[in-house]
């Protein structure tokens, strides 16, 4: 008798769960060079800018990143010592070794993201959000002379219980 008394106490006290349904969005930045540094900048502003003044009805509610190289630190020490995140890919520049042909293996530092948004709209028009989100870091890459052969942007719906 005594239990239920008890669970009756805690459900009165407890507070009610919130669900909320998001968008999650995940990318990494290559950040190996000044350039690359430079553009990983600009994108965290264009982010920023996106929050405090969305231009679409896709308004991010918050991301994370991780460190940016320092180019201070990177004069001083080998190219990906005490780097965060090391990124290695394959290109599609080939190379020859040894007779044969190979993608060249890229190692480089990168940068994480970790953007989130409300799931208000259709999923299909979420993804003409992506593909803009997408050109966009292309063409700040560009701008900065750096252009990337692709950049991978992953979606995931996520929940958020609060």
């Amino acid at each position: 008798m005594k239990r239920s008394k008890n669970k009756k106490k805690i459900a009165q006290t407890e507070k009610p769960v919130h669900i909320e349904r998001r968008i999650r969005v995940i990318f990494f930045l290559p950040a190996g060079t000044r350039k690359d540094i430079d553009t990983v900048a600009e994108v965290i502003s264009f982010l920023d800018s996106q929050f405090l003044f969305p231009p679409t009805e896709f308004t991010i509610t918050g991301f994370t990143h991780s460190g940016i190289p320092s180019e201070e630190k990177k004069a001083n020490k080998s190219l990906l010592e005490d780097e965060i995140f090391v990124g290695h890919w394959w290109s599609d520049v080939k190379v020859r070794k040894g007779g044969r042909t190979f993608n060249k293996l890229m190692i480089e530092s990168a940068v994480f993201f970790l953007i989130d948004y409300l799931a208000l709209a259709q999923e299909w028009e979420f993804d003409q959000e992506l593909l803009r989100l997408k050109e966009n870091i292309f063409s700040i890459y560009k701008k900065y002379k750096s252009p990337q052969e692709e950049i991978w942007i992953v979606k995931q719906d996520i929940y958020r219980y609060a």
